[in-house]
C-alpha cells in the first residue's frame, strides 16, 4: 500500500502536468464534418453557451426539444429556453460555500447533480450580466447534443427521471446526475463534451476552466450562414 505522502506527491505531480498541459499545449480539435457546420438554413439550429465566471451551462430553446428531453420539457412548460448546468451535488446545492466543500469537489470523485432553468426571454438579456456566446449547429449536430444530456439525467428504476429540490435562481429545478465530479470532471469538461457532440471543432481536453471553454467558442467557430 502507498503512503499517506506517496499518494500526495503522485497527485501534485499529475496536477503539475495538467497545469502545464492547460497552458501550454493548443486546444486542436477538428470538426466532424458530417454534422458541422449546417449545410443549409432549414438544417440550421441555434444553442448557447453561457459562463456564470467559473461555472458554464447549455442553453437551448424549448421548441427544439425532442424525444431525448420530453420529460423535461413537461417539467417547464411556457419555457422558451432552458439552461441546463452539470456539477458536484454537495457543492451545486449548498446553502453556504466553504473551503471543505470545495476541497472535497475538486479532488475526491464526488457525486454529481443537474440544475435546469427555464425562462421566457432571450439568453442574452437574461443573462446580460454573464457571458453568452451563440451557435450555430446542424439539426444532427443538436440531436445528439440532446441525447448526451439526456443521457446524463439519473432515472428511477421505471425509467423516470428523478427531480430534487428547487434550483437557485429563478424558475429551476435540481436533478439526479450520472457521473462523479472532480478535478478532471468538471461543469466545463461536461459542457465541452455537450458541444463536442454537435460537430463543432472543441476540444474536450483543455476544458479545465470556463475561460478555456470560452476562449474555443469564441475563436473556432465556423463562419455563420446567413439564416437569421
Amino acid at each position: 500500500m502507498k503512503s499517506g505522502k506517496t499518494w500526495i506527491l503522485n497527485k501534485f505531480i499529475k496536477l503539475l502536468i495538467l497545469c502545464f498541459s492547460v497552458v501550454v499545449l493548443p486546444a486542436c480539435s477538428t470538426a466532424i464534418k458530417d454534422l458541422y457546420p449546417a449545410k443549409s438554413c432549414d438544417e440550421t439550429k441555434t444553442i448557447y453557451v453561457d459562463s456564470h465566471g467559473w461555472h458554464t451551462g447549455i442553453i437551448v430553446a424549448v421548441e427544439d426539444l425532442n424525444h431525448h428531453l420530453s420529460e423535461i420539457k413537461q417539467d417547464f412548460l411556457g419555457a422558451k429556453h432552458l439552461e441546463i448546468g452539470w456539477g458536484d451535488r454537495g457543492y451545486y446545492q449548498a446553502d453556504e460555500i466553504t473551503s471543505g466543500l470545495t476541497m472535497s469537489a475538486m479532488l475526491w470523485p464526488t457525486d454529481s447533480i443537474l440544475h435546469v432553468v427555464g425562462f421566457h426571454g432571450s439568453p442574452k438579456e437574461v443573462f446580460h450580466n454573464s457571458e453568452v456566446i451563440e451557435l450555430q449547429v446542424s439539426t444532427e449536430g443538436l440531436d445528439r447534443m440532446l441525447e448526451f444530456i439526456d443521457n446524463t439525467f439519473e432515472r428511477n428504476t421505471e425509467g423516470y427521471i428523478i427531480s430534487k429540490k428547487a434550483g437557485l435562481y429563478g424558475w429551476s429545478q435540481f436533478y439526479e446526475a450520472k457521473g462523479n465530479f472532480h478535478l478532471f470532471s468538471t461543469c466545463n469538461y461536461w459542457v465541452a463534451d455537450a458541444v463536442r457532440k454537435t460537430g463543432f471543432p472543441i476540444s474536450t481536453f483543455y476544458a479545465m476552466t470556463a475561460t478555456n471553454v470560452l476562449y474555443q467558442l469564441e475563436n473556432y467557430a465556423y463562419e455563420s450562414l446567413n439564416c437569421f
